[in-house]
């Protein structure tokens, strides 16, 4: 029941980000007069035709992991005299129809995190501070208290609990160099985290209770700023770990996506499970629309490395073997990544690693 719970919220939060990020390629280029040939659901052989509206036809195919349009001449060399084709456009029309995507998709996941303050409630805060230190444990030898924060490990800054577990977690019998704010000092005290069995994972513990973060509701203009810091706050988290390597491990794939679906599906109160998933795609929304702009080939932002380009040499656009080359460099070495992460999560679920 568990697998059939999690399959289908999988589906339903791939779709809804898929389709959010697809309209927005999708109505900036009807508006801007260029011809959608294709809006297609999935990826692989087409599995149905669900309507043919105008010159589009609207498409489910068999992979239901993204998503595409299909647009007249954007294949390179193609539709240069064709006055509805994506290649003869002028720059600031294919930046625009590029640029929407992943604009919806941020659009989306901020949208979605102000509705949730009036409605699900958000977070009131970001606790890393301890609120109780179990006896005999690693933490109380060390010398921590309740009402300590901790500020960094090792040099890393902690921003918030997950960070803090998440460090902790990953370095059972590594003595780790923590930096505690006590009041008005700054203390540096060295704790070793202890491998305890956590659920069906082994993980290090400090034996420490952190704050709970209380979830609140907020009124419209509440609900809107603490949105926005949110947004912000996740923008800056997802930074972080691209430029971190010890948050770069935590990178996960399609399978961790559905460890984590499937944890919260498994959450007893319906409002709190609701909570989780909503959460959830909303942060699958925010990453999707920062990744998608990285300027790597494939990707929405390598689209518009290839406008600047195009820009810089003065209207001059790249060859046909070119556009090919670098299409295919970004193809291959992003199915290499996916490999790679869907490796890393089978190897950490086999292992019981956690996640984060």
């Amino acid at each position: 029941m568990l697998v059939l719970e999690t399959t289908i919220a999988l589906v339903i939060t791939i779709g809804v980000l898929v389709v959010a990020h697809e309209w927005g390629h999708f109505i900036v280029s009807k508006l801007l007069g260029v011809r959608v040939e294709e809006f297609a659901f999935g990826f692989g052989p087409r599995l149905a035709t669900l309507a043919k509206r105008g010159d589009t036809e609207y498409t489910i195919h068999a992979v239901p992991l993204g998503g595409f349009n299909k647009l007249a001449g954007m294949e390179p060399g193609e539709g240069e005299d064709d006055p509805q084709g994506y290649n003869a456009q002028p720059i600031w029309k294919r930046f625009l129809i590029v640029f929407a995507g992943p604009f919806m998709s941020f659009l989306l996941a901020y949208v979605v995190f102000c509705a949730m303050g009036a409605t699900l409630g958000l977070p009131s805060d970001v606790q890393n501070a301890i609120e109780k230190v179990s006896r005999n444990s690693p933490a109380a030898r060390a010398g921590l208290r309740p009402g300590d924060r901790i500020v960094a490990i090792d040099g890393e800054r902690i921003r918030h609990g997950l960070d803090l577990q998440g460090i902790v977690h990953r370095n059972a019998d590594k003595e780790l160099v923590l930096k505690v704010r006590r009041g008005t000092r700054t203390l540096t005290i060295s704790a070793t985290p202890r491998l305890q069995t956590l659920g069906k994972q082994k993980v290090g513990l400090l034996g420490v209770q952190l704050t709970a973060s209380e979830r609140k509701k907020y009124g419209v203009v509440g609900s809107i700023v603490r949105g926005s810091q949110m947004t912000a706050f996740l923008v800056q988290e997802t930074f972080d770990t691209f430029t971190s390597r010890e948050k770069l491990g935590n990178v996960g794939g399609v399978v961790a996506i559905a460890r984590i679906t499937a944890d919260a599906v498994d959450i007893d109160r319906v409002r709190d499970r609701l909570f989780a998933l909503v959460l959830q795609g909303a942060m699958l929304s925010l990453t999707l629309a920062l990744i998608n702009a990285l300027p790597w080939p494939i990707l929405d932002g390598g689209h518009i490395l290839l406008l600047l380009i195009e820009f810089i040499r003065g209207g001059r656009k790249l060859t046909v073997r070119q556009m090919q080359m670098f299409q295919a460099f970004g193809l291959a070495t992003l199915l290499a990544l996916v490999a790679l992460l869907f490796y890393v999560d089978i190897t950490r679920w086999v292992t019981g690693t956690p996640l984060g």
